[in-house]
């Protein structure tokens, strides 16, 4: 596959998995739920990856006489994974700033509840010093690096997990 359409293969499939998890948060959003989501939106990105992968790898197949090395699985899901990622900041920074500005506060005080829940017999002193924290990676700009840290991290795991099993190696010719 030349260079350039394996870019746009990458670019493809990288925006629609960031608008599928932009479009997955607005009904978050919309449905009041953002908060109260935890394993059921990690079970819902990691599947969504998996599918994306799947359907990339086989489009990258197809455009290469049925083969793919791993190195070029990997290279393909690191791809979709930064472009996706990099959709989700732009998402998240239009979010917090334009749509909902109010949404850090929100959290922090749903946090604060959850901790309270958990532990009631937090003293106020340990209280503060949580929320101190929990403030801290709470911010915008922490929330951009998890985003594309963990798009990184979980782009290369699974991008090695499907590529090994759908890898298909060109015979080597002597």
């Amino acid at each position: 596959m030349e260079k350039q359409k394996s870019t746009q293969l990458m670019l493809n499939f990288g925006i629609l998995q960031g608008l599928i998890i932009t479009v997955y948060s607005v009904i978050l959003y919309a449905i009041d739920k953002q908060f109260e989501a935890g394993y059921i939106s990690l079970f819902f990105s990691l599947l969504l990856s998996v599918g994306i992968l799947v359907l990339a790898y086989k489009q990258f197949k197809n455009a290469n006489e049925g083969f793919m090395s791993l190195g070029e699985a990997i290279k393909t899901g690191l791809g979709i994974s930064v472009i996706a990622g990099v959709v989700s900041v732009i998402y998240q920074v239009i979010y917090q700033k334009f749509i909902d500005p109010g949404y850090l506060d929100r959290l922090l005080a749903f946090q604060k509840e959850q901790m309270i829940e958990s532990n009631p017999d937090m003293t106020q002193e340990q209280m503060d010093m949580a929320i101190g924290m929990t403030e801290k990676f709470s911010s915008l700009g922490f929330s951009i690096a998890i985003i594309l840290i963990s798009s990184l991290f979980f782009g290369l795991i699974l991008s090695l997990i499907v590529g090994a099993i759908m890898k298909k190696e060109r015979p080597a010719h002597f």
